[in-house]
């Protein structure tokens, strides 16, 4: 790890809550990241399905440092949009285990994250996989997410385009790839909003259960 990493790391105990485990499965990767005893680890990892790995996934990377899912105090996650099942998963497994724990549950926007990493000017926008020809977009405008089509892109007259996702949108000018790692919403965690005790939030458009 770099100087600039490990500095990196080391400030954000100073930045989030501690004794915290977040997780973050909003478009099919093991996304996770934890504060305990002055002790950051954060994990990104493909998985093959989330719902049936997640349980096992987080165990394993939690007992890199002899822990377990009900060591901490507080948990977190990113509640999208993104991928429905996959929302559905993280926030469903969390809210059980803290129901079962009694502990705090909270999720961080990501609107707060994108605007904190990505969106500096009245130029930026970020984009998020949706379906195969939509987006999730935002920018400084905007409180939360619309969907726009690939088409509608270019029209939009943006200057940078941030984009996060699993789709190849390489042919549209402007684009610049970009990863939201675990650390960038711990980072943010001072945009956190609690959860009721059992309770489920995740956000979400044009979900294919319901056509909203």
């Amino acid at each position: 790890m770099s100087a600039a990493r490990q500095g990196e790391r080391a400030a954000l105990g100073t930045q989030a809550l501690n004794d915290i485990l977040f997780l973050d499965t909003s478009l099919g990767f093991f996304s996770a990241g934890y504060i305990k005893n002055g002790k950051i680890r954060t994990c990104r990892e493909r998985a093959g399905s989330i719902s049936r790995e997640l349980e096992g996934m987080l165990a394993d990377f939690l007992a890199r440092d002899s822990l377990k899912p009900g060591s901490f105090g507080n948990y977190a996650y990113n509640p999208g949009p993104g991928s429905f099942t996959g929302l559905r998963a993280g926030a469903s497994y969390l809210s059980g285990l803290c129901s079962a724990l009694g502990s705090d549950l909270w999720y961080i926007p990501l609107k707060s994250v994108a605007d904190a990493e990505f969106l500096k000017g009245p130029g930026d926008a970020f984009l998020r996989s949706s379906k195969r020809r939509e987006f999730y977009y935002t920018d400084n405008s905007m409180e939360g997410f619309r969907t726009v089509s690939e088409e509608d892109v270019p029209a939009l007259g943006k200057k940078r385009l941030f984009y996060e996702g699993t789709y190849d949108f390489s042919g549209i000018p402007g684009l610049i790839p970009v990863t939201l790692y675990p650390e960038m919403f711990l980072k943010n965690s001072g945009s956190m909003k609690k959860i009721e005790k059992n309770g489920l939030m995740f956000y979400y458009i044009n979900d294919p259960d319901t056509g909203k």
